[in-house]
């Protein structure tokens, strides 16, 4: 093969850190070969072939491709297209699958995965004519459509987007899954034992204080405990019984002990299932948890972390401090780098609020500063609660926050809130001013945009709907502010893999967590 062909790889389960290969597709507008799995692993003329360099090859989610093969020894190189990503950059919204994409692109030459797979406990690999013609289907698909998505994104002046941050940004992404992150399974599962016997004692407690025993994670059984026998008040009933949502529970948490504990129970409870117990679950037998980034999952250009989700490992409670502390360094340190109020920088900047960006040069603390202008007093006579009043709304306005969350999250009343939010904009008058302008952009041509020029569609700005309306100017208002961070945060994601390879750096990015990288660094090149 020596032109330019679409070479695709058949991964049959969903995380591809884990899964078979059936086999590859390869196509161009002369020849077609697949070829299985087990008959490739043989074939010394294949593995060059995909080991080559020169060889370029077009392929659909490269990423999940490079590694499923890195995991059974099979080095692949020379991938300089990528029809999933492509079809990304050009519009956010359309789901991860081949068939999917290529309907955008009005081709119809590509099955359903299930139509050939079955789905669910029905899933099973068919007769390999079958799984050849799939696999060679959407080959040609690939080959058939990079000039279209290719020259789409360049129409919609895109192609840069496409081509000098989402491309690369997908080879730094493998590289870090299949370097890992190193975790201590002893710290998981002492910490584990410890919360096990919490929960059983918070449990006996709530039972005593209930008088009886019954299932505290059944939000039926609960609600009545706690409304019909313990006659807590503000219960409000829906068709299954009364609500113990979250909310309720904060509300009347100063009625009754039992519901503190109640809530400390389910605190704990997540923790443990979600986080002690799932990430044992998850660690390879390299010690590591090889991790999952989403590339073309948000709407606004964020990565996302799944298999386990490594992004949400709550930071501010002392939980999820030790949980943190079971990640541990392979070869030194782990040192992190983050972006200090990146959103609310970009804000500044987009919306050029003069007294913001002079705050922000002058080193200032943001939310005080912001406090003491609203509240009209000096900064060093900002009291704590003013300052996270300020620093509410300061996050808040970034995602368009109404005047009715505000008082919830900062227990004001909805006047208080409202004319809390007017005298915010009477500060910021230009906040106010680009929020309205970047609303009626969307509402003329349907997409908001970020620095990057990576673009969200809003087709519900229009909606008869009153409240879908709403939402989708708050997503117009945030969407530009959210996604001009993370273009921000791959463009420094691509220099810093460039300067680590400059310096011949043995150190690694390991992790990315929306406005955070986590090196693994070797205790030699912790000063550089």
């Amino acid at each position: 093969i020596n032109k330019e062909s679409a070479v695709y790889v058949n991964i049959f389960d969903e995380n591809y850190h884990k899964s078979d290969i059936l086999g590859f597709g390869i196509y161009n507008d002369e020849a077609s070969y697949y070829i299985s799995f087990e008959d490739a692993l043989k074939d010394a003329h294949f593995l060059s072939y995909m080991k080559d360099e020169k060889k370029k090859k077009d392929g659909f989610a490269i990423k999940g491709a490079i590694l499923a093969c890195a995991w059974h020894d099979i080095e692949v190189k020379g991938y300089d297209f990528d029809l999933s990503l492509a079809t990304y950059v050009l519009t956010p919204g359309v789901k991860e699958n081949m068939k999917d994409v290529s309907e955008y692109y009005d081709y119809h030459g590509v099955r359903y995965e299930e139509e050939v797979y079955g789905k669910g406990a029905k899933r099973h690999v068919p007769e390999v004519d079958e799984v050849a013609r799939d696999t060679l289907e959407k080959a040609k698909a690939i080959y058939e459509l990079k000039d279209v998505a290719i020259k789409k994104l360049k129409d919609e002046e895109q192609y840069h987007l496409y081509e000098e941050i989402e491309m690369p940004v997908t080879y730094i992404l493998a590289d870090m899954e299949y370097q890992g992150a190193k975790v201590d399974r002893d710290v998981l599962v002492s910490m584990d034992q410890q919360f096990d016997q919490e929960i059983e004692e918070l449990e006996q407690e709530i039972y005593k204080l209930a008088g009886e025993e019954f299932k505290i994670s059944s939000p039926k059984q609960l609600g009545d405990i706690l409304f019909e026998k313990l006659g807590l008040k503000s219960g409000k009933k829906t068709k299954t019984g009364y609500s113990t949502s979250q909310d309720i529970l904060e509300k009347i948490s100063d009625q009754h002990p039992i519901v503190p504990l109640v809530l400390e129970y389910r605190q704990k409870t997540k923790l443990s299932s979600t986080y002690l117990k799932g990430l044992q679950e998850q660690i390879f037998d390299d010690g590591k948890i090889h991790t999952i980034y989403k590339q073309t999952l948000t709407q606004t250009g964020r990565l996302s972390s799944v298999d386990p989700n490594l992004q949400n490992i709550p930071v501010r409670s002392e939980e999820g401090k030790k949980i943190r502390k079971a990640f541990v360094s392979e070869h030194g340190y782990l040192v992190s780098f983050d972006y200090s109020q990146i959103e609310l920088r970009i804000l500044a900047h987009l919306a050029h609020v003069t007294r913001l960006i002079e705050a922000f040069k002058a080193g200032k603390d943001i939310h005080a500063h912001t406090a003491a202008l609203v509240f009209g007093v000096p900064d060093e006579e900002v009291t704590s609660l003013q300052r996270r009043q300020a620093k509410t709304i300061n996050f808040g306005i970034i995602y368009g926050m109404s005047e009715f969350r505000l008082s919830r999250q900062n227990n004001m009343t909805l006047d208080e809130a409202r004319l809390f939010i007017a005298k915010y904009f009477e500060t910021y008058p230009e906040i106010k001013t680009y929020m309205d302008q970047v609303v009626k952009d969307c509402e003329e041509t349907g997409y908001v945009s970020t620095v990057a020029n990576r673009k969200r569609y809003i087709p519900t700005i229009h909606d008869k709907n009153f409240m879908v309306r709403e939402q989708a100017k708050r997503f117009a208002m945030n969407a530009p502010i959210q996604g001009s961070g993370a273009d921000i945060m791959k463009l420094a994601m691509i220099a810093v893999d460039q300067a680590i390879k400059e310096h011949h750096f043995k150190s690694k990015i390991i992790l990315q967590i929306h406005d955070e990288l986590i090196f693994d660094v070797y205790e030699d090149e912790v000063e550089t």
